[in-house]
């Protein structure tokens, strides 16, 4: 029997319950739904998108550092402005990408997963340009790849903008990230589930005449050590009451079917003792709280639920059948 549903499955249960007021909608949606991923309840698909000022001011310190290593380094003038910290579905943020871009894949130790720096085309290669003091080579869309100097450029500034993001958040963790490689296509970005949630710090470079997004995405699963640190005072995001969903568990919690024992007693006895055990022999066992010290032929029987010891109840006899009676 399977213990998790899925997200597609949870959906779909929520979708139903709106329609349906016997819940039959929901019940045979939930029968044809394929495929298997754990889904955490309480995670970002079920939560409010709250803002991060902490972030929002380690995204400033961003900009400021970039700026400030550009120019120290005498690598071409560079204007990077912040324009939003945004929570939303990896799937949203991936369509919303252009067709070519400078992707650089990183880990972020000792957080866990894999998040994303990202530049549009036509600012790269204004970048790789500003770099070589020129208007360099002129932005082809649909270009998919880049030359080996025009990647020594990006990975140069992708090295740079990665030190800078370890500062910037050095006041919540001592981050040691690192870049994978430098890809150019989006669509085979992949930082976390379609339906799962992403903190995307958008930049605006200005190259001149040239201006568009830089982006970090970093998925929510990512900062989930830091969101004590990130988020208001200190506390966790809030989670999104769904009363819809909470009446369409209920209702599937009562129809649970869960194991019921009566219980007289407890006994422990070595192995060797077991196989000593005769027809006839008394085995004395525990005393129940609350039990007379004689016996009695109503005496108390633990009732446990699960193995959990929920009741007290007499065994009796009614009908011809043997019931426990609940004290």
């Amino acid at each position: 029997m399977r213990q998790v549903l899925t997200q597609d499955e949870i959906n779909a249960l929520l979708a139903a319950v709106g329609e349906s007021s016997d819940g039959e909608l929901a019940k045979k949606t939930l029968e044809g739904a394929a495929g298997r991923r754990h889904a955490d309840l309480a995670g970002p698909a079920r939560m409010l998108r709250p803002r991060l000022p902490a972030l929002e001011a380690a995204h400033l310190a961003f900009c400021r550092d970039v700026r400030r290593t550009r120019a120290d380094a005498g690598a071409g003038r560079v204007a990077l402005e912040p324009v939003a910290v945004r929570t939303l579905t990896f799937g949203e943020f991936r369509d919303g990408l252009p067709a070519t871009m400078a992707i650089a894949p990183f880990h972020a130790a000792p957080l866990p997963g894999l998040a994303a720096l990202l530049l549009d085309g036509e600012s790269a290669y204004a970048l790789i340009g500003a770099t070589h003091g020129g208007p360099g080579e002129p932005y082809r869309a649909g270009d998919r790849d880049f030359t080996t100097i025009q990647r020594g450029v990006l990975e140069k500034f992708v090295a740079d903008a990665l030190a800078a993001f370890a500062r910037a958040m050095a006041p919540f963790a001592e981050l040691r990230p690192a870049a994978l490689g430098l890809a150019a296509d989006p669509r085979f970005l992949s930082l976390a589930h379609p339906a799962e949630f992403v903190v995307v710090l958008e930049s605006r470079l200005d190259l001149g005449d040239v201006h568009g997004p830089l982006l970090l995405a970093l998925p929510w699963a990512m900062l989930a050590p830091l969101r004590a640190r990130l988020a208001p005072d200190g506390l966790a995001p809030a989670v999104a009451a769904d009363e819809r969903w909470r009446a369409a568990l209920a209702a599937t919690i009562v129809d649970a079917r869960v194991e019921v024992v009566a219980r007289l007693g407890r006994l422990e006895l070595t192995v060797g003792e077991l196989l000593d055990l005769r027809p006839g022999q008394v085995l004395a066992l525990d005393a129940l709280p609350g039990a007379a010290a004689s016996a009695t032929p109503a005496l108390p029987l633990e009732i446990a639920v699960e193995e959990i010891v929920k009741f007290r109840a007499a065994a009796e006899l009614d009908a011809g059948r043997r019931v426990v009676r609940i004290l």
